[in-house]
């Protein structure tokens, strides 16, 4: 699960380079990559965290995000219409996804 905090002024799981380059390259971790609870919202409102959108993190490499609002659903959808998110993006974290559901079920 990626943490909530901000590193630079940004949330660790719209960072592709702690994600992707660290996590899966470096450490070589082949699991499921998670965000935390109201870390993934189109807008946060607390006012000293930026505004994070849902399609950044499925860009950073999260294969799932909580909680899994309609709006969040909203925003992937608008995203991958508008180009901004590929369906491969979405099709490389349902398979992590199953895999995890594979590797639980062994």
């Amino acid at each position: 699960m990626i943490s909530y905090y901000l590193i630079n002024g940004m949330h660790t799981s719209a960072r592709r380079d702690l994600n992707i380059d660290v996590l899966r390259c470096e450490f070589q971790f082949d699991g499921l990559i998670m965000s935390d609870w109201y870390e993934a919202p189109i807008k946060i409102s607390i006012s000293y965290h930026p505004h994070q959108i849902c399609s950044d993190n499925i860009k950073a490499g999260n294969n799932l995000l909580n909680e899994g609002l309609k709006k969040h659903l909203d925003n992937l959808m608008e995203a991958l219409k508008d180009g901004k998110v590929k369906r491969e993006d979405f099709l490389e974290s349902a398979s992590i996804i199953y895999e995890t559901i594979e590797k639980l079920n062994q």
